[in-house]
């Protein structure tokens, strides 16, 4: 049983009546992460080039498909295996390709210019480089950090390099802006209801607990894992 605020309750009635309970689960965090990093952090605007890495997760997968709805003009995905960048091309990516090739590939597809919008849930020692891949003006959003290995930046760095450092997590939209954070989490459920957001969702008994937090922090997974706790 849990208690939680009607604010961050959404029904599933009316154009959300007939979506599947373990899919809603499974796209209800991602799907209005993503929306958030990419609008209100990100500030994505229409022909911009977006990079997502980690592109075969739950965010990953669901940001690829909403940038290209919000107008994005070229969406460039990053994975650390080329299993899971097979997995990510299915969700309309331009193009998925490694660490090591991210910054040719912004090179090429980009004339030279860089991206416009970086998002960062990766952490690491690639966090501290994103900001070579970035146009002028481009903003890195940090929202999560899978390495458990964060970077420090200096108070100078955005001026300097002409860019900016944004952040975007979800619990803190719930605590500071809930009414923000209920107007995402029920448009991120109509994109999928609707069909405009595909969610891939892996149901998993109670007892398999631990096998996904295994997938999880080796970062073998892909998707979203749901756990029943029916099973």
């Amino acid at each position: 049983m849990v208690a939680v605020g009607a604010e961050h309750v959404v029904r599933l009635d009316g154009e959300l009546a007939g979506l599947d309970g373990a899919l809603a689960a499974g796209a209800l965090c991602n799907v209005t992460t993503a929306l958030g990093v990419l609008t209100c952090a990100g500030h994505l605007a229409k022909g911009e080039t977006v990079v997502v890495l980690a592109a075969a997760g739950g965010v990953g997968t669901a940001a690829a498909q909403l940038a290209r709805s919000l107008g994005a003009g070229t969406v460039i995905g990053v994975t650390s295996s080329p299993a899971k960048a097979e997995y990510a091309r299915g969700f309309g990516y331009d193009s998925v390709v490694s660490y090591e090739e991210l910054e040719r590939e912004v090179a090429e597809r980009t004339g030279g210019a860089g991206a416009d919008l970086v998002l960062d849930s990766v952490g690491g020692a690639f966090r501290s480089s994103v900001t070579g891949l970035l146009a002028a003006f481009g903003r890195h959003v940090v929202f999560g950090n899978a390495a458990a290995e964060d970077v420090t930046f200096e108070g100078n760095h955005p001026w300097y390099t002409n860019s900016s450092l944004a952040g975007y997590n979800l619990g803190g939209v719930a605590g500071r802006a809930p009414k923000l954070l209920r107007a995402h989490l029920e448009q991120a459920l109509a994109e999928v209801a609707r069909g405009g957001v595909r969610v891939d969702v892996t149901v998993l008994p109670l007892a398999d607990a631990a096998r996904a937090h295994e997938l999880l922090e080796t970062r073998a997974s892909t998707g979203k894992y749901v756990l029943d706790v029916r099973s």
